[in-house]
C-alpha cells in the first residue's frame, strides 16, 4: 500500500531577558481585495467571498468588501449573477458540471474591476473509504484519541491534481497545518493510497467529514507556494511575499486580488467516531 505524507513543521518562537522597548516604523503596504472562491459540481449554491486585506499590525478583522458587483461564467457562455448574501458573501444557485471552464469577474463598489481565467472543471479521481484508527497519548500526541484515514484511487494516464478539505462535527478545518493537497507525479493509476488528517486528535461522537477535489495545476501550484511562505526558510531566507493569485485587475496586470479561485469536481464520505477495544 503506497501512503502519502504531509509533514508538518512546528515553529517556536522564545523570547527572554528583553528590557528596551524598540519601535519600528513598518510600512502598511497597498490595500487589496483577498477573494475565496470555489466552483464545484457538488454544490447547490456556489460561494464566493470577498474582503479586503489589511495592515500587519492593525489587529482588527479584515473588512468585507461590500457593494460589489460579482459574476462567475462558464465556457458554454452562461453567465451567473451573485448576490450578496452577507457582508462580503457572493452567492448564486446553480449546478456546475465537470468538463466545463468557469471565469469570475468583479467590480468593487470602488469600480476596479478584476477577472479570473477560464479554468476547466476536470473529473476527481474515486475516494474509496474513510475510517480511523486509535493513537496512545505519547511524546509526539499530548492527548490520545483518534484520527481519520481515507484511502483513493488515482486516475490513470491522467496528470490529477489533489486537494482534501476536512470537516470535523460539520466546521471546516481551516488552519495551515490542515492544507492537505499533493499530485499524481508518482503515484500514477494507483490504487489504495492513503491519507491521514491528524491537526486534531478527535473522541467517540465526533463527526468527521473530508471532501476530495480535483483542483487545476495553477490551484494546486498556489497552494504549495503559500505552504512555502509560511513554513520555508530560516534566518537568511527570502521575506515573505504575497502570492500572487489568478484574480488580476482587468486595467493593470500587475495589480492583483490575493487569494484564488477555485474549480473543482467533488466526491466526499464521512463516518461518526465511536470507541474501539483497545
Amino acid at each position: 500500500m503506497k501512503k502519502i505524507f504531509f509533514i508538518l513543521f512546528t515553529l517556536i518562537l522564545t523570547t527572554s531577558g528583553c528590557e528596551d522597548v524598540i519601535e519600528l516604523d513598518v510600512p502598511e503596504g497597498r490595500t487589496r481585495l483577498v477573494v475565496d472562491g470555489l466552483v464545484a459540481d457538488a454544490y447547490e449554491v456556489q460561494t464566493v467571498k470577498l474582503k479586503y486585506s489589511a495592515p500587519y499590525f492593525s489587529n482588527t478583522e479584515t473588512p468585507a468588501a461590500t457593494g460589489a458587483e460579482v459574476i462567475i461564467t462558464d465556457s458554454k457562455g452562461n453567465e451567473f449573477v451573485l448576490e450578496e448574501a452577507e457582508p462580503g458573501i457572493y452567492q448564486s444557485a446553480f449546478k456546475a458540471q465537470t468538463g466545463t471552464g468557469y471565469s469570475l469577474y468583479v467590480k468593487t463598489a470602488e469600480g476596479e474591476e478584476f477577472r479570473s481565467p477560464m479554468q476547466r472543471m476536470e473529473p476527481v479521481a474515486s475516494l474509496d473509504t474513510i475510517y480511523y484508527e486509535f493513537v496512545e497519548k505519547s511524546i509526539f500526541n499530548e492527548e490520545e484519541g483518534y484520527v481519520v484515514v481515507i484511502e483513493c484511487s488515482d486516475i490513470e494516464g491522467v496528470e490529477n491534481f489533489f486537494r482534501w478539505k476536512y470537516f470535523v462535527n460539520g466546521e471546516f478545518q481551516d488552519n495551515i497545518e490542515d492544507l492537505a493537497f499533493t499530485n499524481d507525479r508518482f503515484v500514477d493509476g494507483s490504487q489504495g493510497l492513503t491519507v491521514t488528517f491528524s491537526s486534531r486528535m478527535l473522541q467517540p461522537g465526533d463527526m468527521a467529514k473530508v471532501e476530495q477535489m480535483s483542483v487545476t495545476r495553477e490551484a494546486y501550484n498556489f497552494m504549495n507556494l503559500l505552504r512555502e511562505q509560511v513554513y520555508g526558510g530560516g534566518q537568511f531566507s527570502t521575506p515573505p511575499a504575497p502570492v500572487r493569485g489568478n484574480v488580476v485587475n482587468i486595467s493593470n496586470q500587475e495589480d492583483f486580488a490575493l487569494g484564488f479561485f477555485m474549480v473543482s469536481s467533488i466526491v466526499s464520505k464521512e463516518v461518526e467516531i465511536k470507541p474501539i477495544e483497545q
